[in-house]
């Protein structure tokens, strides 16, 4: 293994892991009945509309 390989894995790792951390964390927000989608910068809400820069 030479260390261009251990560079791209320790990125893998770490975005993998945000990712897990990001999903929780929405998870956690559903379950105490918080809104998940708070801090969007979309500006849609959780009634079903999509966003407006959202192709159709």
């Amino acid at each position: 293994m030479n260390g261009q390989e251990i560079i791209v894995g320790i990125v893998m790792l770490v975005c993998v892991a945000w990712v897990v951390r990001r999903t929780i964390h929405c998870f956690k927000r559903i379950s105490r009945k918080d809104n998940p989608c708070e801090g969007c910068s979309c500006g849609c809400s959780m009634s079903g509309r999509t966003c407006p820069n959202e192709k159709k």
